[in-house]
């Protein structure tokens, strides 16, 4: 018995020893080492000297990438990310070709057409730089996808269409000499980003809403059609990135700086916890949407938020009473509950809904409210212009400039330098000439013409004056 009993004691030991040390393991490895749908990896950019560097573009994406591919990842943005001209391309880059023709980018532009807009850029330069650009909140995971095919630069935000641009094929100086990175590229401009990336994945076909939200929450297998290069942040640790394609090798470098363009600073791309696919409960409807009429070129919005965790507002509208054919006309941060509507027409209805969004869905719609803005005084007619036929009759002839007539009111006065005009007649919209079969012979008759609606009346056209002909009078000759 004390024989058995000192094993027992030993086998114990043997069995607390073990058990510490696959505690201490355990400890060791950070929480979320595991696939990205259990949080995983995601690397954290600072800046100042962060990026990755990847292969040439047209080595990762294979044949005809100039005009089909799509990218989709997912960000966090931190800190300030500003650019340094009025244009995408000139912004830091979340994914992009160095040198730059195209890709996704972030930051305030400073002036030009989109100044003040601090936004995540999709764009690409096809001759000219095409861009789109995504409002987003600072700390907060969002899904971004760049799809660019058939002439057609698409831009989503989990999952939703946020715009489309006409954009033709991607022009690179040289393709193979045109590197993709991540985080930033260091040339003549440094554009770096402020943040973090996770699941990057680039594809040599155009994907779809559908195709983008089916995945959005989980790792991909890497074998998956037209899948290019897949990083997926499985590493945690190092200064190599792995691309996880099953059939793909494009690994990436880590970086950090690049001198004697940009010094280094002792410190890469930080491994992260990511928690990019913990997907939030969709929002709460918002309600008592509200449209008013402004003025004839301005329509209104008010709504109430009734939710704490929307990324986004999306309104839609259509035009027509009754009508039903909504689209998406503009998308609001967060917080938002009024929008201006400036892309009206006069005498013209619109209906509107709106809905709250993050990226674990949608919310209902609101009810449906419309607006309808005054109609405004139709554009003058112009050339006027006023030919004698015949001894009974003159034709007049003008340039109709309005779309919104109801009438033409014609005037006339008899004698030269007339000015006591009246209503001679009045005709449909449309109307661009008229036969005067009311005048006699030997007269000179002046005309003038305005258009009218229900707004009011247009300014005349000019005056124009023509002379009928003269007819003469023959007496009958006396018989003696």
């Amino acid at each position: 018995m004390k024989i058995q009993s000192h094993h027992f004691f030993i086998f114990l030991r043997q069995l607390v020893f073990i058990a510490v040390i696959l505690t201490g393991i355990t400890l060791a490895v950070p929480s979320g080492i595991g696939r990205a749908d259990d949080a995983g990896y995601a690397l954290q950019f600072d800046g100042n000297t962060d990026f990755v560097q990847l292969a040439a573009t047209e080595d990762i994406f294979g044949t005809g990438w100039e005009n089909t591919k799509s990218v989709n990842v997912w960000v966090k943005p931190t800190g300030t990310n500003n650019c340094t001209r009025p244009d995408a391309s000139s912004c830091p880059v979340i994914i992009g070709d160095h040198p730059r023709f195209w890709g996704i980018t972030i930051g305030l532009i400073p002036s030009g057409h989109h100044a003040g807009q601090n936004r995540i850029w999709i764009w690409n330069f096809d001759g000219t730089e095409d861009s789109i650009g995504i409002e987003y909140n600072p700390d907060e995971w969002v899904n971004i996808a760049l799809v660019h095919d058939g002439g057609v630069l698409r831009a989503y935000k989990n999952g939703f269409e946020r715009g489309s641009i006409a954009s033709g094929t991607t022009l690179q100086a040289d393709p193979t000499k045109s590197i993709l990175n991540l985080g930033g590229v260091v040339g003549d401009d440094i554009l770096l980003y402020q943040g973090q990336i996770d699941e990057v994945r680039l594809w040599s076909i155009a994907l779809t809403a559908t195709e983008i939200t089916a995945n959005m929450y989980q790792s991909l297998v890497g074998n998956e059609v037209g899948l290019k290069a897949y990083y997926k942040m499985s590493d945690g640790a190092g200064t190599k990135l792995t691309d996880d394609g099953v059939n793909t090798s494009w690994d990436g470098e880590l970086m950090d700086g690049s001198p004697p363009r940009l010094p280094k600073d002792g410190t890469y791309p930080l491994w992260v916890t990511s928690d990019a696919f913990i997907a939030p409960t969709p929002p709460a409807a918002p309600t008592n949407l509200d449209a008013t009429q402004i003025s004839a070129y301005q329509i209104d919005l008010t709504w109430a938020d009734n939710s704490t965790n929307e990324s986004d507002f999306e309104i839609e509208r259509c035009t027509g009473v009754s009508c039903t054919d909504f689209s998406l006309l503009d998308s609001v941060l967060t917080g938002t509950q009024a929008y201006t509507d400036t892309s009206v027409a006069p005498a013209t209805t619109y209906c509107y809904k709106v809905r709250a969004t993050n990226s674990g869905g949608a919310s209902a719609y609101t009810s449906v409210d419309c607006a309808t803005p005054p109609d405004i005084p139709p554009a003058a007619p112009t050339g006027l212009n006023a030919t004698a036929i015949s001894a009974n009759r003159i034709d007049l002839a003008w340039t109709d400039n309005s779309t919104n007539e109801s009438n033409f009111e014609i005037e006339r006065c008899a004698g030269a330098g007339c000015t006591n005009f009246s209503l001679l007649n009045s005709v449909l919209a449309g109307t661009q000439t008229y036969p005067d079969t009311s005048v006699f012979p030997n007269t000179v008759f002046c005309y003038r013409v305005l258009a009218t609606n229900t707004a009011g009346d247009s300014a005349y056209t000019n005056v124009d004056c023509a002379t009928t002909a003269y007819v003469p009078v023959y007496l009958p000759i006396s018989l003696k």
